[in-house]
């Protein structure tokens, strides 16, 4: 049975939060669409419950930014990446040819990245933002 999840995603080339939407099932974690958050927007109520399962795959194959229209370039299949830092997924857009992080204090050259076998997913809520 599919979970769906939403979460927290963040434009590397503009610095703007988005919303990501994902269904989790049998440990591939698949997104399905985003959309850009603008101040004071709202996008639901309460948070949604956290992943019933571990994730050991994510598929963001047709993944495209809502902020800066980034998506999966050959040779991955991927189009974003996770700082471990400030623990959000980010968009592969890049400014001046290199990934900015949420932080502030991340900045990765995108061809140091290698595809995450697991990883964090922190549930959007609109007081987080």
């Amino acid at each position: 049975m599919d979970q769906h999840i939403r979460f927290h995603g963040y434009c590397s080339k503009t610095r703007q939060p988005f919303l990501i939407v994902a269904t989790l099932r049998e440990g591939t974690l698949t997104f399905k669409g985003a959309a850009k958050i603008e101040p004071g927007g709202a996008f639901g109520q309460g948070r949604p419950p956290l992943p019933s399962q571990p994730i050991t795959r994510i598929d963001s194959s047709s993944f495209t930014c809502p902020c800066c229209g980034t998506n999966a370039k050959p040779p991955t299949s991927w189009a974003t990446w996770f700082c471990h830092t400030c623990e959000t997924h980010h968009c592969m857009g890049t400014d001046n040819g290199l990934c900015h992080g949420a932080c502030g204090n991340c900045l990765h050259d995108p061809a140091s990245f290698v595809p995450a076998t697991t990883v964090a997913v922190k549930p959007a809520d609109a007081r987080d933002f």
